[in-house]
């Protein structure tokens, strides 16, 4: 599948399942039919009645406290129970003695709390930008499809859908096999991110968790159909809670090996990352333990999701703030616009609500007015609003990579004072590698039809003629030249045009990122305002010198000639 393929799939996904959330919140609960209940570790397959609302279905057909209820023993006479729609009959065995008719009721849409909406929604948006960015990246897939499988599965299974059997396959065995398949999402991401390669330890241990994930999700979808008793349940639970662990488990261990073992180079990008996602998966194993120990608690659950919440959160902050992933420079206005538009709305929504009350009650035209007048407030105060969410943006996400380039354009303005070729290309050279944040530097300079290094810290620098194919490229059309070229001998992974009159006087050769992320176009621009800079600073010392040398020549022949002209008059 191309990228472009593969980036319209991933989207139309990522928008469909941000859709179902929205729609999930207009569903209604599910049914109780009016008990209390608990379920027992040991039977899940069935409840322990702790008490029964009087008056309530449940109440008139005979069912008290203490009662043990047994939904069925298929998946349909389960779903039928759990997932009732209202006016509903179903039946339900008590006591294992009697069968008992119960009439669904009406109950009120879902109270979603809106944590986690807004935790399941911070988990599709960050896979979009993912997407929508780094489609031809297959570690940055493998981390798209784990943020849509849990941004899909977490509190999936809270709302009852028109018919029980479709709410059966969406909200349980969906449920279930999201979680499994995001798991071998999470395991491949962990082992090849972000290099593609993937070390041989780290990449048995994905193997292992990638087969028993999708083995799990295979065997939620064909086991859920096949007739067990209360027992099987209990059973297949513990099988599924215990497989689910163990696959969070290998995760982690591959995020660890991968980060032990793992280039050094790649260890930068790799630790928060890494850090973020084995803290996110660590809640969803206390609460699978806690579960299979003592049973569901809903306080342990409900805590579970802090730290599963901070993923989503934590992948943005350090994509951003640390450009582990390269898409952080084309949203920094997106962000700001976002903030600006949300400012703008709170207040106007707080000050239409706060006013509205009281001015509403005494005169509509009141109420039109004060309306007017926030608008027209807001209208007048958007600049001063844009200007202050933009600061506040680059100093929480931009700071550093807008202070170092900074440094490089003032490199750039103080390059032309330089007195000194030597001192000017070490300077050059070693500015580019502390604030590009690149490992090796070089500038290459004309000398009649070939371009020697004249300053370079590269491990190899050759000599290149000027039919070098990037040559070429910086001569003919003035451009910047991505590295390495099939056609080219430069090292390194962008060469910079020096440009003097019309003539290609040298390259500025910029290595690799020490974070192995790609240039971003501020970058781009800095290091090309750097190489120009220092270009014309290179041709007046050139110039200069070559002054001085004319100067000391006119100055030789002059004494050549007095001497010449002495000559006669001294015989």
């Amino acid at each position: 599948m191309t990228s472009a393929a593969w980036r319209a799939l991933a989207l139309g996904c990522i928008i469909l399942a941000i859709g179902f959330l929205a729609y999930e919140l207009t569903l209604p609960e599910r049914q109780d039919f009016g008990m209390e209940f608990t379920v027992p570790v040991r039977s899940p397959g069935q409840i322990q009645v702790t008490s029964v609302h009087p008056g309530s279905p449940a109440a008139q057909a005979g069912v008290r406290a203490g009662d043990l209820v047994h939904y069925g023993n298929t998946a349909i006479q389960r779903a039928q129970v759990m997932y009732a729609t209202a006016g509903a009959r179903v039946q339900v065995r008590v006591n294992n003695a009697r069968d008992v008719t119960l009439t669904a009721q009406p109950v009120p849409r879902v109270n979603i709390p809106w944590a986690v909406t807004i935790i399941r929604l911070a988990f599709l948006l960050v896979a979009f930008l993912l997407a929508w960015r780094r489609p031809d990246d297959p570690a940055t897939r493998a981390l798209v499809a784990f943020l849509w499988c849990f941004g899909l599965a977490i509190a999936m299974n809270n709302g009852v859908l028109p018919w029980p059997v479709l709410s059966l396959i969406v909200l349980q065995i969906g449920n279930l096999a999201l979680y499994f398949l995001g798991l071998a999402a999470a395991a491949a991401f962990a082992a090849r991110f972000p290099s593609g390669r993937a070390h041989p330890l780290a990449d048995r241990l994905c193997r292992i968790a990638q087969v028993l994930a999708i083995a799990a999700a295979a065997g939620v979808v064909i086991i859920a159909w096949i007739p067990h008793s209360s027992d099987a349940i209990s059973i297949m639970n513990a099988v599924f809670l215990g497989t689910f662990v163990l696959i969070t488990l290998l995760v982690v261990a591959t995020l660890v090996v991968a980060y032990v073992y793992g280039p050094p180079s790649e260890r930068q990008r790799r630790r928060w990352v890494f850090l973020i996602l084995g803290l996110g998966l660590c809640g969803p194993i206390v609460d699978l333990i806690v579960q299979a120990a003592f049973g569901f608690q809903e306080w342990v659950d409900q805590l579970s999701l802090l730290p599963l919440g901070l993923v989503p959160f934590g992948l943005a902050y350090v994509i951003l703030r640390h450009r582990v992933i390269d898409v952080g420079f084309v949203i920094n206005r997106a962000i700001v616009y976002t903030g600006v538009s949300a400012v703008i709305v709170a207040i106007f929504v707080i000050v239409e609500t706060l006013l509205g009350k009281y001015v509403e009650q005494t005169s509509h035209v009141g109420s039109v007015a004060v309306q007017l007048g926030v608008a027209l407030v807001l209208g007048f105060s958007i600049r001063a609003i844009h200007t202050r969410v933009d600061r506040a943006v680059d100093w929480v996400l931009f700071r550093e990579r807008h202070l170092a380039e900074a440094l490089l354009r003032t490199f750039a303005h103080d390059a032309p004072y330089i007195t000194e070729l030597n001192v000017l290309l070490k300077r050059c050279v070693k500015t580019a590698e502390r604030y590009a944040g690149v490992r090796a530097a070089g500038v290459w300079l004309a000398n009649s039809a070939v371009y020697r290094p004249a300053q370079s810290s590269f491990a190899q620098s050759p000599e290149v003629d000027e039919n070098d194919a990037a040559v070429l490229a910086m001569r003919a059309r003035r451009a910047n030249v991505d590295l390495p070229s099939p056609d080219s001998s430069l090292p390194g992974a962008l060469a910079l045009p020096m440009i003097v009159r019309g003539e290609l006087l040298g390259m500025l050769v910029c290595g690799a990122k020490r974070d192995d992320e790609t240039y971003a176009p501020d970058e781009r621009e800095a290091l090309s305002l750097l190489a120009a800079s220092v270009g014309h600073a290179i041709d007046g010392i050139q110039v200069r010198e070559l002054r001085e040398r004319l100067q000391a020549l006119g100055r030789r022949l002059s004494g050549l000639g007095d001497a010449t002209d002495e000559g006669p008059a001294a015989l």
